[in-house]
């Protein structure tokens, strides 16, 4: 048994990996000044742990990948960004560990939530992704809804928005992979 890593270390309240304490839940808030139901917010990191636990299927190498994650993210490589209960893990180097061009990021998206959740946490990243001084974000995706949401995003924010499709090889089995480039 691989014992919990409590290293990980938050940035300011959205970004970063790990958690002292739930970030601020601004889409609940939201949702309760409504009179919607209350939403509970989960912590990053367990999002994070969850996702990789898919994608890897081994426990022993979610811990690898989170403490990697963790040393990356101390010398300012990579953060998160949670909104809701989707995580954007933010790198500025690309799958190779090429240095991204200063302004652009590769972000990989974890989330549990639906398609439309999904879009109100895009439309809220991409602003957030300006702030955090993002112009152009790429990343990839092997769900073909992915691209209505996006088209969502781009008459919202007026974003120009890019995807190309290929093929790769995951667990044996062929699967398209969509890679999205967002221009904010």
């Amino acid at each position: 048994m691989v014992a919990e890593n409590t290293v990980l270390k938050p940035l300011p309240a959205t970004t970063g990996l790990g958690e002292k304490a739930a970030p601020t839940d601004v889409m609940g808030a939201m949702s309760r000044e409504r009179g919607g139901a209350p939403t509970t917010t989960r912590n990053s990191v367990d999002i994070l742990r969850e996702g990789l636990m898919e994608q890897l299927g081994d426990e022993q190498q979610v811990q690898q990948a989170i403490a990697e994650l963790d040393k990356l993210s101390s010398v300012g490589l990579s953060g998160l960004v949670q909104i809701g209960n989707t995580v954007f893990l933010v790198n500025k180097f690309d799958s190779n560990r090429k240095m991204l061009p200063v302004g652009t990021a590769e972000v990989h998206i974890f989330t549990n939530e639906s398609l439309q959740a999904l879009a109100q946490r895009l439309l809220v990243g991409a602003n957030t992704f300006r702030q955090l001084g993002y112009r152009r974000i790429i990343s990839f995706s092997t769900d073909p809804g992915i691209t209505r949401v996006l088209q969502g995003l781009q008459q919202q924010t007026g974003a120009q928005l890019r995807v190309t499709q290929d093929v790769q090889n995951m667990g044996g089995n062929m699967t398209p992979v969509y890679r999205i480039e967002v221009t904010l």
